[in-house]
């Protein structure tokens, strides 16, 4: 359905020493996802065939962070860098829909923690018009909160404050990226 992140940073350039660079950052960063189950059977009961949309799950997560990058650019044709962010407040909503059962569980989680490491190399085959760029990231977001509940359909949109439930998000993200750039 959707998968939207938007990162807003600003950050210093305060140790630039024989081809090597420490930066440091501030930022924030913003993300919402949505998912769509459709179709498809029920597997615990009868194999009833399902059709339509049955389940609907959006995430959306903001966080402050503080951002601390080491480059090395030891020729004009290579870099390598490496950064770690640390995320110290976590806001997270979650919006999970069970059309089927008529029901919406509603989680609101606040504080909790995060980091994320990243390793980065480039390496240009001319001096302007071609470099390939590899990524490597691990990202890990922890946070608990409250469940809420609610019909689906009624008028009256209170979410009733589940007894029984802890709402919880813990997230491990790797990512690996590679590209190749030119300019015509």
């Amino acid at each position: 359905d959707n998968d939207f992140s938007f990162n807003f940073d600003i950050g210093y350039n305060f140790l630039e020493a024989n081809k090597f660079y420490l930066s440091s950052f501030l930022g924030f960063s913003y993300g919402n996802r949505k998912y769509t189950a459709r179709d498809g059977y029920i597997e615990y009961t009868s194999k009833e065939n399902l059709i339509g949309i049955v389940i609907s799950y959006e995430q959306e997560i903001w966080y402050p962070f503080i951002k601390f990058d080491f480059t090395f650019v030891p020729s004009d044709f290579i870099e390598t860098s490496f950064y770690t962010s640390i995320f110290p407040y976590i806001f997270a909503n979650t919006l999970d829909s069970h059309f089927l059962r008529q029901v919406q569980f509603y989680d609101v989680m606040r504080g909790g923690f995060g980091v994320e490491l990243n390793f980065s190399f480039v390496t240009k085959f001319s001096k302007d018009d071609i470099f390939f760029n590899l990524n490597v990231t691990y990202q890990y977001l922890h946070c608990k909160g409250n469940s809420f509940s609610n019909n689906i359909g009624i008028k009256n949109s209170n979410f009733i404050l589940s007894k029984d439930c802890i709402a919880q998000m813990r997230c491990n993200f790797f990512m690996f990226d590679f590209g190749i750039v030119f300019y015509l």
